[in-house]
């Protein structure tokens, strides 16, 4: 509803007050009561239910009694009723106006597309018109983003990264949620050790990279890293887990490195994508169960847990989820 029409619905017993008072020769009963009737509001706590019922507009209603009472003389002469109503319709107009700001009803949604197709973001808001549009990426003003929809034509890993949009009007504005872009090329990069740095504590940072392809997507690949001291011998340090979706660098901590005079680090550069969710919860092992029925036989049933990822050994991949003959 526009609020120029509920606060002019509001006005309209002052009016006829006022037609009234003309009848009875330019005169209004000047009692507090009298004018909550004209309102028709039979005490002031029923007056603060008009509209938003809001802090503001309750601040609103206040002042506006206040401003009767040191006015009641002045509203006894009917010159001056309309002047009254006037500033107390215009002063409790601006609360309401906040209500109609822009909200949102559908934010924007992740994408993850494949290099070189079109990737669009979209919101849809309710408030008054017009309503304007700024998309950001990464937190930085869009050039061209300036409509309900956002596309990217041509996309590339460049442009992956987080996406949102700031709408407003002349009442305000609003930010949606941030939605995720993720361009995958159409053929998976290796594994690797991409930085290695000491810090001041002792400790070693290190970070991986390598990306799958847009059809591992909903899942996560395994980083197992091994260390040794003399390139010969090696030990299964790690068994880092990185999302697929995920834009960011993939990092680990070596807090024992200060126990060694020297560290050397390493990790299978074979893609370890997973066909299944990743994890959740405090430690890095899922699992889940299935029912297997054997056809060929009468009621030929058994239950099979599987957990995941498998035990780390030095020098050797993480072992299959399912044996090839037990699948066969």
């Amino acid at each position: 509803m526009v609020p120029g029409v509920q606060w002019l619905r509001l006005m309209s017993p002052f009016f006829a007050a006022v037609n009234e008072g003309n009848s009875r020769n330019g005169r209004l009963v000047g009692e507090r009561g009298s004018l909550l009737e004209a309102l028709g509001c039979s005490s002031r706590q029923q007056l603060a239910t008009l509209p938003t019922g809001s802090s503001a507009s309750e601040r609103c209603f206040q002042q506006r009694d206040e401003l009767f009472d040191s006015r009641r003389q002045d509203i006894m002469n009917i010159k001056h009723f309309r002047s009254i109503v006037v500033s107390v319709w215009l002063g409790c107009l601006t609360p309401s106006l906040a209500l109609a700001q822009p909200v949102i009803t559908t934010q924007p949604s992740d994408q993850f597309v494949n290099a070189s197709v079109t990737a669009s973001f979209s919101v849809l808001a309710t408030g008054v018109a017009p309503i304007t549009y700024q998309w950001l990426f990464d937190g930085a003003a869009m050039a061209g983003g300036t409509n309900r929809v956002f596309s990217l034509l041509n996309a590339q890993p460049a442009q992956s990264g987080y996406y949102s949009v700031i709408l407003s009007n002349a009442s305000g504005f609003v930010t949606s949620q941030v939605a995720e872009l993720k361009v995958f090329l159409s053929l998976p990069t290796t594994h690797s050790l991409s930085g290695i740095q000491a810090v001041s504590n002792g400790s070693v940072s290190l970070s991986l990279k390598g990306e799958t392809t847009l059809p591992f997507a909903p899942y996560y690949a395994l980083y197992p890293v091994e260390t040794s001291s003399n390139l010969v011998d090696w030990a299964p340090l790690v068994t880092l887990q990185r999302t697929n979706t995920a834009l960011d660098v993939l990092s680990f901590s070596d807090t024992n490195a200060p126990l060694f005079n020297r560290r050397f680090y390493r990790t299978p550069t074979n893609q370890l994508a997973t066909p299944l969710p990743q994890p959740t919860g405090p430690y890095p092992v899922g699992t889940f169960s299935m029912l297997l029925t054997n056809t060929y036989r009468t009621n030929a049933k058994f239950m099979v847990s599987f957990w995941y990822p498998a035990v780390a050994q030095a020098g050797v991949l993480p072992a299959a989820y399912v044996e090839k003959p037990i699948i066969r």
